[in-house]
């Protein structure tokens, strides 16, 4: 949690650096959710890269969020023209669906 407060500071203060280099010393592994505030402090310094690269790696440790949250983020909206984007936008979108229909399957059964 240190890691996400003082890396939203250093981002807001214009301290690019420094919050890149708070957020690639965390270790996330067990907080999937951290690595989609990271992705948002990534855009908002301009590291278009690593914020795709923190919603991607959120995903694989099981953190998914809808599509529509992150295109109407305003930190995360210059991530619209980076060319992987669009790609990672499908593939939540799929597992949002996938995980809304394992739970409309589950409370059939009930």
């Amino acid at each position: 949690m240190t890691a996400l407060m003082s890396s939203l500071l250093a981002a807001l203060e214009g301290r690019a650096e420094d919050a890149a280099r708070l957020m690639e010393a965390a270790n996330t592994t067990h907080e999937p959710g951290i690595k989609v505030y990271f992705a948002r402090h990534y855009a908002q310094i301009g590291l278009t890269n690593s914020a795709l690269s923190a919603l991607q790696q959120a995903a694989q440790l099981g953190f998914v969020c809808a599509p529509i949250t992150l295109t109407s983020d305003a930190w995360l909206s210059s991530l619209g023209q980076h060319p992987e984007f669009a790609s990672l936008l499908r593939n939540l979108g799929t597992l949002v669906e996938e995980a809304k229909s394992s739970f409309e399957r589950s409370s059939a059964r009930t």
